[in-house]
């Protein structure tokens, strides 16, 4: 199994590729890892906060690869993220989460975690733009 310092090397390494996303994917189809290993979602979730203007892709390979580990402890991580750093990909993967099968109750507290992006101290204009366009459409 691959640990977390193995993986943030293998994606640090390939930060400032031209074509992030192909890269990306070569790279995370040989990750060894469990199915019920959370921290792959946290390593990416991280690397994702260090480097908020890479080009991921829509979503990308790195959403693809950790939205398989869909469930509550991912939207559990997610919303950590979210608090200590938002970035436009971390804003569309809570977005994808409202988009999909959310029960009511948890809906609203992520409608209201998508508002509050809006108003972090790290967001940058961009997060803060799309923050308050995909509330309002949520909202609605």
């Amino acid at each position: 199994m691959d640990s977390s310092a193995d993986r943030m090397q293998q994606l640090e390494a390939i930060a400032s590729e031209d074509d992030f996303d192909r890269a990306s994917g070569r790279v995370i189809k040989h990750w060894d890892f469990q199915r019920s290993e959370y921290q792959v979602v946290e390593d990416v979730l991280h690397f994702m906060e260090r480097h908020p203007h890479i080009d991921y892709g829509s979503p990308g390979s790195l959403v693809h690869f950790i939205e398989q580990f869909y469930g509550p402890e991912y939207i559990r991580l997610l919303v950590e993220s979210l608090n200590r750093r938002p970035t436009v990909q971390t804003t569309w993967m809570l977005n994808r989460v409202l988009n999909g099968t959310v029960e009511s109750d948890a809906r609203r507290a992520l409608i209201d975690q998508m508002q509050a992006i809006a108003a972090h101290p790290l967001a940058d204009d961009q997060v803060i733009r799309l923050a308050v366009d995909l509330f309002e459409r949520s909202s609605s």
